[in-house]
């Protein structure tokens, strides 16, 4: 493997960009290949406590709002008549909610690993294991909104460097001066209220004066993704889009995602500014890209809605649906909607091919989908039904971008670029279509 790339080894040092410290990745297993004396890590081993583990405390916004909902959840539940004496209760209320505030803020934000995809980024010239070989550039997302990458060799401190490194590194403001303060008052419970009361107010503003600081922050990291290749698409303009579109997610959009979406683009060859366009308004259209609607079966009416799928039926057979239960299990999932068990066989197949066997697809079908694949399924069903090419001969055919999206979706929709009728439910593709131009031309 003597190439000039450097390879990741069991030992290395991993970072998280929404993590306070680094960590070692591991590996539980050997692959067979060995690099500077340690085994060589490949683009699967991201499991959670076996290759990764914590990365201290993390900055991530969704990691707060959840953090923030337990704590105010748990202060409804305390504040009744008999959680304190009637006599102190005023008061008692009052340093409850500021040490639930300063939990909220310092303690529940404690590294939530889950790494559900692949590393990326890998080196596809060595397959490990049926797998890519992971090297410096790789990256793996975290679903709480991190990125993690390899830590080099130069950038590992030394103790001693570290320790200096603690002295000057500037805490958030007041942290703990507002962690010591509601400490001393729930433990005392002896100060006047209106010692108390200054102490909290104190108290909460430093921490919401620290939370504004990790939420710019988290705009700037988002703000960093790149946006000079033609067919990339930032956190921002992804953001944008579903603004654009009134589409519930639009507040939730992580570095994450677009990280995996841009791999995606690559991967399947998605790259031109016109097929990008396409591609993201075909998937809003399909799926909304919710993670949730991508495996849009979730509640009984719509599992009614899957038995017209089950084996007794020609669209079943069709799709090649055998057992009972295929039609729910085999749903479409994905954010353009991968259907029936053929087509998932065929979609295990490819993913075996590009980076190793995963039993899961079949054992657990759209449910795995929508959390592991969603964009891949994409990606694939786009490049397996030829849509780039499509695109490209309406061009040459000399057909404005609305008549070759119309061939677009009529593939994706009817089977069918040439169709002759408008794809199902066409205003709203138009709409969608337009929506994203607008967001990014």
């Amino acid at each position: 493997m003597a190439d000039g790339q450097k390879y990741v080894v069991h030992g290395m040092r991993a970072k998280c960009s929404e993590g306070s410290m680094e960590n070692y990745i591991n590996t539980d297993v050997g692959h067979g290949i060995v690099y500077q004396g340690q085994p060589v890590l490949n683009a699967n081993d991201h499991e959670k406590n076996v290759n990764l583990t914590h990365f201290g405390d993390c900055n991530s916004k969704l990691i707060y709002e959840e953090a923030k909902k337990q704590a105010d959840e748990k202060y409804k539940t305390e504040e009744g008549d008999g959680f304190f004496s009637k006599i102190g209760k005023a008061v008692a209320k009052t340093v409850t909610k500021a040490v639930l505030d300063v939990k909220a803020v310092f303690a529940s934000n404690k590294c939530e690993l889950d790494t559900p995809l692949p590393w990326i980024f890998a080196s596809r010239d060595h397959m490990i294991d049926g797998a890519p070989a992971l090297t410096m550039e790789s990256q793996c997302a975290c679903k709480f909104g991190g990125i993690i990458t390899i830590v080099p060799e130069a950038e590992e401190a030394s103790e001693e460097e570290s320790e200096q490194e603690e002295e000057v590194v500037e805490i958030e403001p007041n942290a703990v001066p507002l962690a010591a303060a509601a400490s001393e008052t729930a433990e005392t419970g002896m100060k006047t209220k209106a010692e108390m009361a200054e102490g909290v107010t104190a108290g909460v503003a430093a921490a919401l004066a620290g939370m504004a600081i990790a939420a710019k922050n988290k705009e700037v990291k988002e703000n960093e993704i790149n946006e000079s290749s033609e067919g990339s698409i930032s956190t921002q303009q992804l953001t944008e889009i579903l603004v654009n579109t009134n589409h519930f997610q639009a507040n939730a959009v992580t570095d994450s995602m677009a990280v995996e979406l841009n791999r995606v683009l690559q991967e399947y060859n998605i790259t031109t500014k016109q097929e990008v366009q396409m591609f993201l308004a075909a998937t809003i259209h399909e799926s909304r890209l919710s993670l949730s609607e991508a495996g849009w079966c979730g509640t009984e009416t719509v599992k009614k809605y899957c038995e017209k799928y089950e084996p007794n039926t020609s669209i079943g057979k069709d799709l090649g649906n055998i057992q009972t239960g295929d039609g729910y299990k085999f749903r479409g999932a994905g954010y353009i909607q991968l259907t029936g068990r053929y087509n998932y066989q065929k979609f295990s197949e490819h993913i075996e091919i590009k980076y190793g066997y995963d039993a899961e697809i079949m054992k657990r079908g759209a449910d795995y989908i929508i959390t592991k694949y969603a964009w891949e399924a994409a990606g694939y069903y786009w490049n397996k039904n030829e849509i780039n090419k499509i695109i490209q001969d309406g061009n040459d055919d000399n057909l404005d971008d609305i008549m070759i999206y119309k061939r677009v979706s009529n593939a994706i929709n009817r089977g069918n670029a040439d169709s002759k009728k408008d794809p199902g439910e066409w205003s709203d593709r138009q709409e969608r279509f337009n929506e994203v131009l607008s967001a990014y031309e």
